[in-house]
């Protein structure tokens, strides 16, 4: 009913449809997004309250891939708000206006931080994990910036490396048409560097190390945790763009997955993340999409 209703929104926009036009589209959208999220959030508290009485030591929340869905949920259903209103304005669906663009970058990270402080901070779902170092905060945020630095450069060159096979291999360039490289480059940079380069980085360590890594470890084992966060983390990046950036994404996961259990600093890893991704905004606007 939510995809159904939304293609008939679209539709009805693109054609300059009326207010009248638009009100049975609206109502099954709104409807349906209402039902699903609200099955996941029921889904959510259900886990929650059967694992209460689980010991400190032990995860105590919801499904962690349920909560990924209802993140990824929550951030596409509201997406559709801006998308909506950029297409009734008269942009192109497919190349929305810097204000579109901003609030549907700001849209997920803060989909995942709600999902978060609903189903894992607010019921301590991971009692005694630590979300700060004390004293040492600072310089374990100068620690992650300079390992950061150092895994984009090293990034990097793997990168231009696997380029020039691929072209010795194909005769051809390998084609990167990643949908958020493009929504970034029509942003002014410094709002692109605040979203992408430190809100972002924020909202994904939270979830995918601080509650991934630790949930999946408690109940699973550090192998797994290491793996299936990193796994997850690179699924939620191959959404506007294509399966290739599947490998690189995933050992990026691997690298701060395991910079996380070793320091144990989310700090830390929250500055890798950031200095990663600051520098390819960076060098995204120094050379052009």
């Amino acid at each position: 009913m939510v995809l159904a209703g939304a293609a008939w929104l679209f539709y009805a926009a693109s054609l300059g449809a009326t207010a009248r036009d638009w009100l049975l589209p609206g109502v099954l959208t709104t409807g349906g997004a209402a039902g699903l999220l609200g099955g996941l959030g029921w889904l959510a508290l259900r886990g929650v309250w059967a694992r209460r009485h689980l010991p400190a030591h032990r995860y105590r929340g919801p499904s962690v891939i349920l909560l990924f869905f209802g993140a990824i949920a929550l951030s596409n259903l509201l997406s559709l708000v801006p998308l909506l209103a950029a297409v009734a304005s008269g942009q192109d669906v497919g190349e929305p206006g810097p204000t579109a663009t901003t609030v549907i970058l700001l849209i997920s990270p803060l989909a995942f931080l709600v999902v978060v402080g609903a189903f894992v901070l607010w019921p301590r779902a991971l009692a005694g994990a630590r979300l700060g170092d004390g004293p040492m905060t600072a310089r374990n945020l100068a620690r992650g910036l300079a390992l950061g630095a150092g895994a984009w450069v090293l990034a990097a060159l793997v990168t231009a490396a696997l380029s020039w096979l691929w072209t010795q291999a194909t005769g051809e360039e390998p084609v990167d048409n990643q949908l958020v490289a493009t929504m970034a480059y029509s942003l002014p940079p410094l709002v692109a560097i605040a979203v992408m380069g430190v809100l972002t980085p924020v909202a994904e360590e939270l979830f995918f190390r601080w509650v991934a890594v630790n949930a999946w470890e408690r109940e699973h084992g550090t192998r797994a945790a290491i793996l299936g966060s990193a796994a997850m983390f690179g699924v939620a990046h191959i959404a506007g763009g294509t399966l290739l950036v599947l490998p690189p994404i995933f050992m990026l996961g691997l690298a701060f997955a395991l910079a996380y259990v070793i320091t144990r600093s989310l700090p830390l890893v929250i500055a890798m993340h950031v200095a990663f991704n600051s520098l390819s905004v960076a060098v995204l606007f120094a050379v052009g999409v």
